[in-house]
């Protein structure tokens, strides 16, 4: 299912380019933030559009730079911002890794992104936060509160997809250790690491980097 969401995703988004003049403007300007946080503006007679991106593995706030007053609609989301004169600039909050595209005019979104049927359905999403990260000895994995009367399992996976730890966090916790060790006890591989946890009730995934 995510390497689907994935392809669907990248799909989504080579179509945007086919079927929208303004995805082939030479009218743009590129911005960045201490190299971590970028935006992307695109302006056309048809409509303008502000790409948004957080490539930090923390929170971080980026000028919106919209170029024109009115609702503004955001592709993956749905939601929609309302634009005035005074808030052209505003700071937009971006979680860690997190991507949005904003438009000026309303646009299709395709069936993937709109439809209920998941393999998820019937779970909330969240994510995995940790702190440092990236990490050398050991990181503390941070989650909302573990809502499952039976704990949940974390899950520690290579970049490969190879299990390298399993952890087990208690009813009510919100956060649990990894000291950068494996299921064997000896210390991993520094590389990049993915995290799934389950309490039958919010999946949540992260990403963690070793050195």
């Amino acid at each position: 299912p995510g390497r689907r969401s994935l392809y669907d995703t990248f799909r989504a988004l080579i179509e945007l380019k086919s079927d929208y003049a303004v995805f082939s403007t030479d009218n743009f300007s590129i911005s960045q933030q201490q190299g971590k946080l970028k935006r992307i503006n695109l302006q056309h007679s048809e409509m303008d559009v502000v790409v948004l991106g957080n490539f930090d593995v923390l929170t971080g706030t980026i000028p919106g730079g919209f170029t024109r007053t009115g609702k503004w609609y955001e592709f993956f989301s749905g939601d929609s911002l309302m634009i005035t004169s005074s808030t052209l600039d505003s700071e937009i909050s971006l979680q860690a890794g997190e991507y949005r595209l904003y438009t000026s005019t309303r646009i299709e979104r395709p069936a993937f992104i709109t439809s209920a049927e998941s393999p998820l359905e019937g779970r909330r999403v969240s994510s995995v936060n940790a702190f440092p990260n990236p990490f050398r000895y050991g990181t503390m994995l941070t989650f909302g509160q573990v809502a499952s009367g039976t704990g949940a399992e974390i899950e520690i996976v290579s970049l490969k997809g190879q299990p390298v730890r399993r952890l087990r966090a208690a009813s009510g916790s919100s956060e649990i250790w990894w000291d950068g060790l494996t299921e064997s006890g000896t210390e991993a591989e520094p590389g990049i690491y993915f995290i799934k946890m389950s309490d039958g009730i919010v999946m949540s995934t992260g990403r963690l980097i070793k050195f």
